[in-house]
């Protein structure tokens, strides 16, 4: 896990407006209220784009019966392994990179930022650089932050799912995680320990 050059440039063209990361805390709160705005005005023109695509919402295809893998699922998941939020001044900081290198869809990405704005600062990156600070010694998030890497949701049950948490690189951990629908709400049904293959630290 080498150097980067910012969460900006390492998701310029894709996704590089969800995250518009600043190195001065004092600017935190200004970003995440803009990044909420961006956010609002990219929803609307995915939207759009769904529509006009004849109902594609960047939801996981399934089989005929089987419940639609969207926004909700992953926001199921991501919660599972979200630090304590506190202080509504100082949101904690969490990344989000893909664990199979297949970014989520722009509006999955959206969804779970808006779902989540309230208690945390989501901020999705493309490679696992973006978001370690350069001048940690033990290669740590930026902005005293968690890492989760994070798999695409399997659109047929068993609906499983690779997640992986990194604090730093003693502080590595892998899990798949199985979710189930019941009644329209997804819910956590089991979660394995095993090996990290993405956020590989020391421990």
């Amino acid at each position: 896990m080498g150097d980067s050059g910012g969460v900006r440039r390492a998701t310029e063209g894709r996704s590089g407006y969800l995250t518009l990361v600043s190195s001065r805390p004092h600017r935190r709160r200004h970003r995440h209220v803009f990044r909420r705005l961006l956010a609002v005005v990219i929803a609307g023109a995915v939207s759009l784009a769904a529509t006009a695509c004849d109902g594609d919402t960047g939801s996981t295809t399934s089989e005929p019966g089987s419940p639609v893998v969207g926004v909700d699922a992953y926001v199921t998941v991501i919660a599972r392994f979200l630090p304590p939020s506190l202080d509504p001044e100082s949101l904690p900081v969490v990344y989000v990179v893909p664990a199979s290198g297949d970014a989520l869809p722009i509006e999955i990405q959206v969804g779970v930022i808006e779902a989540l704005a309230q208690g945390y600062d989501i901020r999705f990156v493309d490679v696992v650089d973006a978001a370690l600070d350069a001048a940690s010694t033990e290669e740590s998030p930026r902005d005293e932050g968690t890492l989760i890497g994070l798999g695409r949701i399997k659109p047929d049950p068993p609906h499983q799912v690779r997640v992986e948490l990194y604090r730093g690189r003693d502080r590595v951990s892998g899990h798949l995680v199985t979710l189930r629908n019941d009644g329209g709400v997804w819910v956590i049904g089991d979660s394995e320990t095993v090996t990290p293959e993405v956020l590989v630290g020391d421990g």
